[in-house]
């Protein structure tokens, strides 16, 4: 994370085990505007691994070490979580993208996903 942060800044911080990495972006809204700064943030992230000898993989899994119960990330936050779901963050081994997106009226959101199931057929 030191590594990175020089470059990144607040776009790089831990996750909930010491085998993740978080990436952020700004918000935005045009989709090339967001891809972009994705794929600039991914290649930081890859170059600072790389200084220290590592790589970063996108698997969905830990590949390597100890998968449970998982290696929690020290710090305030994680120890809270840790209190409160302990059962929970062991078993926290899937890693994933997600997406914030901000919709301007109140209900689109409801009804975004509602209809929005397998497919995103409306």
């Amino acid at each position: 994370m030191g590594e990175a942060a020089g470059e990144l800044g607040y776009r790089v911080g831990t996750e909930l085990t010491r085998y993740q990495v978080e990436l952020r972006t700004d918000p935005h809204v045009r989709l090339k505007e967001a891809d972009d700064q994705i794929r600039c943030t991914r290649t930081a992230a890859a170059r600072a691994a790389a200084r220290i000898g590592l790589r970063i993989a996108s698997t969905g899994t830990p590949v390597l070490g100890q998968a449970a119960p998982v290696p929690i990330t020290g710090g305030a936050r994680y120890a809270r979580s840790t209190a409160h779901f302990r059962a929970l963050d062991d078993e926290q081994t899937a890693c994933a993208c997600h997406i914030h997106v901000g919709l301007p009226d109140p209900v689109l959101p409801c009804t975004s996903a509602t209809t929005c199931g397998p497919g995103c057929r409306p």
